[in-house]
């Protein structure tokens, strides 16, 4: 398959979505992928799961589903985060500000304020002292309107996920040399 399977399912969501305007049922996503169900149960599920997350999909209930469609992602989030950063030059943000107004995961916020801040475009400022509030971050180094991308973390994440990929096979062909082997002592 070249397509992932979340983008299969995505594209059975629109399609379903573009025939009829009310819910859809989740065994009608199935249907049109022509999954069996009893199989991809577990996959289907853990994607769904994550569509919610994202924001992408609305549960109803269980097993019915609002397709509500993409949101912005990560990248969109980054430009804002990055323009917002650059507003506020003289005055610094919070991870707290990017979140409310940018739209970012608290997580994610605080993971490309520290990249910032590690590249020496940012500097942390902590206010812990006074009245327990969150460190802000000051514009020190404006490298120009070019918004600063996490690529470290985008490598890192491909690596890792090659990595398991990986694992993967290996544990997959080593699965198959047992039930070989399996086999073999059957037959004899």
């Amino acid at each position: 398959m070249s397509e992932r399977f979340t983008d299969q399912i995505r594209a059975a969501f629109q399609r379903l979505a573009a025939e009829k305007s009310g819910p859809i049922e989740l065994m009608a996503v199935a249907r049109e992928l022509d999954l069996p169900l009893n199989v991809h149960r577990r996959k289907l599920y853990v994607a769904m799961r994550d569509f919610i997350r994202r924001g992408e999909v609305e549960r109803i209930k269980p097993g019915l589903y609002r397709y509500i469609g993409l949101t912005s992602h990560a990248g969109e989030i980054q430009r804002k985060m990055w323009r917002l950063i650059r507003a506020r030059k003289s005055d610094g943000v919070t991870y707290q500000d990017l979140v409310e107004l940018c739209g970012a995961s608290p997580n994610y916020a605080r993971e490309y304020l520290r990249m910032l801040t590690k590249r020496g475009v940012l500097k942390r400022i902590d206010r812990r002292r006074a009245g327990n509030l969150p460190s802000l971050f000051r514009l020190i180094n404006d490298p120009g309107p070019a918004f600063q991308a996490n690529l470290e973390k985008a490598a890192k994440l491909r690596r890792l996920r090659r990595q398991a990929l990986e694992r993967i096979d290996a544990a997959f062909a080593a699965v198959l040399e047992a039930r070989q082997a399996l086999l073999e002592i059957e037959e004899e």
